[in-house]
């Protein structure tokens, strides 16, 4: 085993900086974070042990968790001197680990090791017995004894400057530190390992060095040096994050770590009840000003974006024409409703047996038959259209894409790719009247690069032509990816306009119901059962700005999110909302029974309720859906062993915890709260080299860093309001609306 030891017991006085200087700060993170990340990406390193200032260890382990430095296994007190700290390290591994284990220390204000320097270092040690990395001195030295006479010139070719890492066995540096210690040698003022070595007549072997990792910081010129070299060194990603109310664009590292963003909003039209549009073109504009802002703002050289990648609402289509022209004035929402009345004729012409066997979902699943309507009701346009498109392939060829390329998740929501491959199927195809030439490509790798950033944009968003335009995926596939949410028995829950299940599963079994859509899960080799709901936390979004005028207001002049006026309210209320039963399906149902004409309800209602009554039982009634899903996951494809929240929900602790309550699982946060623009910026770094697959660039950038555990205390409350609320969701769409 491969230990790396990061020595960061030292107070840095020299720098003045108030606090030991590995803990001050480099373009945003602390130093020592530089160190671990070094060695938690070193395939050379197996384990991390961290020598710390004694009132800092906490902080560290906190630095650990939130960050996911998986391989710190040990952190112990450092000592007065390096010498001190490094027998500290040493002792402390005792009865840990074997005698032929390889340690590799190096100080936590070392910030530039390089894997191949690593990788020497242990070669040497293990082949001579220790290892110290070295370069050639630049100048001829002179010995003097008393600072004025010399009559010794060491010449340059014969000496090394020595810097580190320090490389050797831990029985070798044991038995060596137990007698320096035992007989008290010490061997002067920086009493370093080489010294050490030299005092006990032990040879130095040399390995190689760089020159970037001698650079040390001890004032406050070396932090501007550092500094230059890590943004010189640094590459960042775009992540756009195309929603159905608005966009971001975000600026990563290849770390994870967010740098700038900047959001727009932009309207959605109803020209009829249940109509759903927006005009592409509105959109466009909004995400080139969201890319061109988020750039200015980062300060970054825009030479050293090297990659972007475009997560997009569901299956909002955008029909073209021979020219690439749209044929529609407007795109056709998601939740656009308008063939629900024809959806039963429709119906008929379908063999449903067939259709959920090739696609893994039932006929009408998802707003797809709205091309049907089309045929039948504009057909002088519709005669036009050659071809269809998801808002992320038409996106990417805005961007400078050579063709039309779409995702496996986006193609997934077009329902007319066989389950088996994701490919285009043309038994599916004809169901919708419509050819595979219409439709673009299926890719199946994520960050597959399909083409560089065209000049015209560039100009337009300051985005360089060199940077990769990578395939990304559905909004909802990207958040899985920018969580990581690609162990077996993870619960993914998004909560943005739309409420959106995905649980992660070895299995492939088809829901016979037809309730759950069964898909491969991109990038991770596993599947998903995937439940879409047409509202979600926009229930609650639709409470805000009918009922809570008061609160918006009040949260406008206090500078304050009125969802955090709302739920402090709520929480004056109880579980159970004192009765109160909230219906959140105000735009149809897709959990027990999908009933597009569905609509939401309040039930309960007395002349004691409150507002804060009303306002739990909204947040109550979200969470029993999510738990209504959560169930039917489990019936199908087994237990759900955690749940990772994300979306807007995520921004309230209140309501994280009432999740965790509702749902019985420990509730997962992770670092970065805009999971679509961090599951995008993943992908365009896949396609720009900077990681291997989505399992790399999940170890490289996601961590979690907030777990809500359940409350048993409320555990039995939640059931009984659990179980009033199937009543009223059963009778809903049993009786009133079908």
């Amino acid at each position: 085993m491969n230990i790396a030891v990061i020595l960061a017991g030292g107070i840095g006085k020299r720098l003045g900086a108030g606090k030991p200087k590995q803990f001050v700060e480099l373009c945003g993170k602390p130093m020592i974070l530089y160190s671990m990340e070094i060695y938690q990406k070193s395939s050379q390193i197996d384990a991390i042990e961290i020598v710390c200032v004694k009132e800092y260890i906490d902080y560290v382990w906190k630095l650990v968790r939130e960050n996911n430095i998986s391989k710190v296994r040990w952190i112990c007190e450092g000592g007065a001197t390096c010498q001190e700290s490094t027998r500290n390290g040493i002792f402390n591994l005792e009865g840990e680990i074997k005698d032929d284990d390889m340690l590799s220390f190096n100080m936590s204000s070392s910030l530039f090791v390089s894997e191949d320097i690593l990788s020497d270092s242990f070669h040497i040690a293990k082949k001579y017995g220790a290892a110290f990395a070295c370069m050639p001195c630049v100048y001829n030295n002179a010995e003097t004894q008393d600072g004025i006479l010399s009559n010794k010139i060491n010449y340059k070719e014969n000496n090394r400057t020595i810097n580190m890492p320090w490389t050797s066995s831990f029985g070798k540096l044991k038995a060596m530190y137990h007698k320096a210690y035992d007989e008290n040698i010490e061997t002067g003022e920086a009493s370093y390992m080489p010294t050490l070595f030299v005092a006990l007549k032990e040879p130095l072997y040399f390995s190689k060095d760089d020159g970037l990792n001698k650079i040390h910081i001890q004032k406050v010129a070396d932090i501007q040096i550092a500094e230059a070299i890590i943004e010189v060194i640094m590459k960042y990603l775009m992540g756009v994050d195309e929603g159905t109310t608005g966009c971001k664009a975000i600026l990563f590292t290849d770390e994870g770590t967010q740098i700038a963003s900047t959001a727009r909003e932009y309207p959605s039209y109803y020209p009829n009840p249940g109509w759903v549009e927006q005009d592409i073109y509105e959109i466009k504009k909004a995400v080139f000003e969201c890319i061109e802002e988020t750039i200015v703002k980062s300060n970054v050289n825009p030479s050293d974006i090297v990659g972007i990648s475009h997560s997009n609402q569901g299956i909002t289509m955008v029909l073209l024409d021979e020219n690439e022209q749209p044929v529609f004035e407007h795109t056709i929402g998601w939740q656009d409703l308008r063939y629900v009345d024809i959806l039963p004729e429709l119906m008929k012409e379908v063999d449903q047996k067939e259709y959920l066997k090739i696609s893994g979902m039932q006929y009408g699943t998802y707003n797809i038959p709205v091309l049907r309507w089309l045929q039948i009701n504009e057909k002088e346009k519709w005669s036009k259209v050659k071809r269809i498109c998801s808002h992320q392939d038409w996106f990417l060829r805005q961007y400078g894409a050579d063709g039309y390329y779409i995702d496996e998740g986006c193609a997934n929501f077009l329902s007319m790719v066989r389950m088996s491959d994701n490919e285009w199927d043309e038994r599916l195809l004809k169901y919708y009247n419509v050819t595979e030439d219409m439709l673009p490509k299926v890719v199946h790798i994520p960050g597959t690069v399909v083409g560089n950033v065209s000049e015209e944009v560039s100009k337009a968003t300051g985005l360089p032509v060199t940077c990769k335009v990578c395939l990304g995926n559905l909004d909802a596939n990207s958040c899985a990816i920018g969580s990581g949410a690609d162990e077996i028995g993870t619960q993914l829950l998004i909560m943005g306009t739309a409420g959106v299940s995905i649980f992660v599963t070895d299995k492939d079994k088809l829901d016979p119901n037809g309730r759950i859509t069964v898909r491969t899960n991109p990038g991770f080799g596993n599947w998903q059962n995937y439940i879409m709901t047409n509202t979600g936390a926009s229930a609650f979004r639709w409470f805000r700005d009918s009922i809570c005028s008061m609160e918006v207001a009040t949260s406008k002049l206090m500078g304050m999110d009125p969802y955090d006026i709302i739920t402090t309210i709520a929480s004056h209320s109880k579980p159970g909302a004192n009765g109160v039963t909230a219906l959140t399906c105000i735009q149809g149902s897709h959990t027990r029974k999908k009933n597009e004409k569905a609509r939401g309800s309040f039930f309960g209602i007395n002349l004691g309720t409150t507002k804060a009554d009303l306002a739990e039982s909204i947040l109550e009634g979200i969470c029993f859906e999510m738990k209504d899903i959560m169930a039917m996951n489990q019936e199908l494809s087994g237990e759900v062993t955690h749940v990772r929240l994300c979306g807007g929900v995520a921004k309230s602790p209140m309501w994280c915890q009432m999740f965790a309550d509702i749902l019985e699982r420990p509730v997962e946060l992770t670092k970065v709260s805009e999971l679509g623009a961090l599951g995008a910026a993943m992908c365009a770094g896949i396609g720009a080299g900077l990681y291997k697959d989505c399992e790399d660039a999940v170890k490289r950038c996601v961590k979690i860093t907030e777990i809500y555990k359940p409350d048993n205390n409320k555990k039995n409350d939640y059931n009984d309001a659990f179980k009033v609320w199937e009543k009223y969701y059963r009778i809903a769409n049993e009786s009133i609306y079908v």
